[in-house]
C-alpha cells in the first residue's frame, strides 16, 4: 500500500437517498434475526492512504451479512473515510476497503452479522465496466429455491491517479432473487469494474423489505436515520440507495458514510452525506493526488 497525497474528493451533488433494509416479518424469522450476533473490526488509515477492515465471526458461527461504518467523518475539518468495498469472505468474515481522502487519520469499522445455520449461503456475483466519467450497474442473481437475503459491492482497482475511481452509490436487493450495486467513475482515463455480490439462502423465514427516504443537508453534513422493522421482527441486512439522477448537464445522488444494524438489531442505520462533483459526461479536472493504487 502507498502512500498518497489527495486533494479534495471529487463526490456527486446530492439530492435523495433512500435507505433499503431487510426485515424478518414472521415471528419465527424475529427469533432468527434477534439470535445474529455482531462481530467488528476497527481499522485506523492515515490521511491519503488504503485501508482494509474485516469483521470475523467467532467459533462455529458463520457470516450472513454484513455492515460499515466511519466514526468521525469529517467532510470539512476531519478524516473522510470513504468506503470501496464491503463483501463476504470465505465464511466467516466481512472485509471493507476504504480510502481516507481527508487531511486526518480516521477509523474505518467493518461489521459481521453471524448466525449458527446459513442454511447453504452461497455468494453470486456479477460484474460490468463502467466507462470513465458515466454511471454503470452490476446485477447479482441466486439461483432457484433461494433468495437474497444480503449482499455486498466491490469494484477493480481504484486508483487516484491512473484511475479508475469507482464510487459505489446503490447497493441493495432487488424482487426477491437479486441484489443490485449502482455506481459512478469519476475517472476521465480509465473503464473501472463494478461488482454486485448477492448473498443467497434457503431461509425458513419470509423477509420483507422497509426503506426510508431522506434529504441530507446541502452543506456537506451528515444525516443519519433508521429504518425500523414490523413490529415482533428484527433487521437481518440492509443496504442503501443512492437515488442517482443525471438531468442535462447534472448529476445528483447520495453517497452512504455508514450502513449497520443497530438498537439491539431492531433498525438498520445509515448516515448519508451532501457534497458537489464534476458534471458526469465530461472529462474531470485533473486530481492532485501524486501516487497510489487499491
Amino acid at each position: 500500500m502507498k502512500r498518497i497525497r489527495i486533494g479534495r474528493p471529487r463526490s456527486i451533488r446530492l439530492g435523495r437517498s433512500i435507505l433499503v433494509a431487510v426485515a424478518l416479518a414472521a415471528t419465527a424469522g424475529s427469533s432468527v434475526a434477534i439470535a445474529l450476533r455482531s462481530a467488528r473490526q476497527s481499522k485506523t488509515i492515515p490521511s491519503g492512504s488504503f485501508g482494509t477492515a474485516v469483521a470475523k465471526c467467532r467459533g462455529r458461527r458463520t457470516a450472513v451479512s454484513g455492515g460499515f461504518a466511519a466514526p468521525g467523518f469529517d467532510a470539512n475539518n476531519g478524516p473522510t473515510i470513504g468506503r470501496l468495498s464491503s463483501k463476504r469472505v470465505g465464511r466467516r468474515r466481512i472485509e471493507t476497503r476504504a480510502l481516507n481522502f481527508g487531511n486526518q487519520a480516521g477509523d474505518l469499522v467493518s461489521f459481521a452479522y453471524c448466525a449458527l445455520h446459513d442454511h447453504g449461503l452461497r455468494v453470486k456475483s456479477a460484474s460490468s465496466w463502467v466507462k470513465p466519467n458515466a454511471l454503470g450497474s452490476a446485477v447479482a442473481r441466486c439461483p432457484r429455491g433461494t433468495e437474497a437475503l444480503g449482499g455486498g459491492f466491490g469494484i477493480h482497482r481504484f486508483s487516484t491517479t491512473q484511475g479508475p475511481q469507482v464510487t459505489t452509490l446503490t447497493s441493495k436487493r432487488l424482487g426477491e432473487r437479486r441484489w443490485k450495486v449502482v455506481g459512478v467513475n469519476f475517472s476521465g482515463v480509465r473503464a473501472g469494474r463494478l461488482i454486485a455480490h448477492a448473498y443467497c439462502e434457503a431461509a425458513p423465514f419470509k423477509p420483507v423489505t422497509r426503506s426510508k427516504e431522506v434529504t441530507p443537508p446541502p452543506t456537506g453534513g451528515l444525516k443519519t436515520f433508521d429504518v425500523r422493522c414490523p413490529n415482533g421482527s428484527g433487521a437481518f441486512s440492509g443496504g442503501f440507495d443512492g437515488h442517482v439522477k443525471i438531468q442535462g448537464n447534472q448529476s445528483k445522488a447520495t453517497t452512504a458514510i455508514a450502513s449497520r444494524r443497530a438498537s439491539g438489531g431492531r433498525v438498520w442505520r445509515t448516515s448519508a452525506l451532501s457534497a458537489s462533483c464534476p458534471t458526469l459526461g465530461r472529462r474531470p479536472p485533473t486530481p492532485t493526488a501524486a501516487s497510489g493504487r487499491s
